[in-house]
């Protein structure tokens, strides 16, 4: 109900796609709410997949005074989410993927043990905005030239963000985490994972479980510092 109000609604009707599900990440509602316990100038939980919780009335999308045409760069869930908003205030989104698949960076992440949502979550989005009716190119990146050739009103780059290679010798040859998930049978017997919070920590278990013999290096005090930051 946090994620979606308007779940029952939705299932009722029948657009089961439409319905945005909770992706049990948990950091918004019960984390946000035990750091409210301390932080009395923190007005009320938030919610990954609905920014506007508790604020749904307020933050309503409304009618543009102006249609435009809006060239979307990236098909990940931020793409998707902007075109699912671009359309229903009456815009013409045109939402461009290189790849041949929608989704993005949510469906690697899906890939992570008991984190399944993830990938559900995204498939949906993506299946919702093909029920809306919004143009989808995949394969198709944006250049100049096809944005030359579109001539769109305004163009929005939801491309994602590129992971960071520690000045290592020999780092070129070692692989990042998402990298990891899309193309295990590069991946020998033996594993260093460098950097233990939690996407390393999700990567080390899901190796283990394919037996693969993982040893995670942190230079921090913890393991999964990010998941213990509330706490302290």
């Amino acid at each position: 109900q946090l994620a979606d109000p308007e779940f029952c609604n939705k299932a009722k009707a029948g657009k089961l796609n439409s319905i945005k599900y909770c992706i049990g990440c948990d950091q918004g509602c019960y984390d946000y709410f035990c750091r409210c316990l301390e932080d009395p100038s923190l007005e009320h939980i938030t919610c990954l997949r609905n920014p506007a919780v508790l604020e749904e009335e307020t933050m309503a999308l409304r009618p543009a005074p102006q249609a435009k045409k809006v060239l979307i760069a990236g098909g990940g869930i931020a793409g998707i989410e902007a075109a699912d908003a671009l359309y229903k205030r009456g815009h013409h989104p045109i939402l461009c993927e290189a790849g041949d698949t929608l989704g993005g960076q949510f469906v690697l992440a899906g890939a992570a043990p008991r984190k399944g949502d993830f990938q559900r979550a995204a498939y949906m989005a993506a299946e919702n905005i093909r029920d809306l009716g919004v143009e989808i190119r995949t394969n198709t990146p944006v250049t100049p030239a096809l944005i030359a050739a579109e001539k769109p009103d305004a163009v929005i780059i939801a491309v994602g963000a590129h992971p960071v290679k520690p000045p290592i010798k020999g780092i070129d040859r070692a692989m990042n985490a998402l990298e990891a998930y899309h193309d295990m049978d590069r991946i020998g017997k033996r594993v260093v994972l460098a950097g233990g919070g939690l996407v390393g920590c999700e990567v080390g278990l899901h190796l283990a479980g394919r037996g693969h013999e993982v040893t995670v290096v942190e230079m921090q005090e913890m393991m999964a510092f990010e998941t213990f930051g509330y706490y302290r």
